[in-house]
């Protein structure tokens, strides 16, 4: 993703004004955007869970709008996140959901790497430790390249989760990393 679209989508998500949660439980809101440079469509699905109800029109919590009228290019498979483990009292699904919207920007951990290593591929494991009030209190990665590795791990840092139930919690994500099918 380029910073222009990634200042332009932040910018547009710090603008929002959400409803507060019908609970006073956590949030997470997760959106996925699906965007081709010179495509005619932006995709764009968001899930809602926890403390606020489904958004209107919607009856399952999450909801999708497409902008234009070409639907858009599916995402690629050169990036994916794995199976990870959670070890302490947190909702498995709400850390991998965090782990699975910040897939764009591990992406382009990698990518800025593969410009200069164009054979770059593989697995890089992601260990981290969610402290009591959600931060995450140290994380590390291991597998194809050590700057690969200290982007990602650097990145994790920045995340914030629920607050486990009770101590702290260990996770472990591998996230795989390929160049992009060519087309034919």
């Amino acid at each position: 993703m380029s910073e222009a679209v990634a200042k332009c989508l932040t910018a547009a998500v710090t603008r929002l004004k959400l409803p507060r949660p019908k609970t006073g439980k956590p949030t997470s809101v997760a959106v996925e955007i699906n965007y081709e440079t010179g495509g005619d469509a932006v995709r764009v699905g968001a899930s809602i869970e926890d403390g606020f109800g489904p958004p209107a029109g919607a009856g399952n919590g999450s909801g999708s709008a497409t902008a234009a009228t070409a639907p858009a290019a599916p995402p690629s498979p050169a990036s994916a996140l794995g199976d990870g483990t959670i070890s302490g009292e947190l909702d498995e699904p709400a850390v991998h959901r965090i782990m699975k919207v910040n897939l764009p920007q591990f992406r382009a951990c990698y990518d800025k790497q593969r410009a200069k290593k164009p054979a770059l591929a593989g697995t890089v494991t992601a260990k981290f430790m969610i402290g009591a009030t959600g931060a995450v209190t140290k994380a590390t990665a291991s597998g194809i390249d050590k700057t690969v590795e200290e982007c990602v791990a650097t990145a994790i840092k920045s995340f914030s989760f629920p607050q486990p139930k009770s101590g702290e919690v260990q996770a472990s994500f591998p996230l795989r990393f390929a160049p992009p099918a060519t087309k034919n």
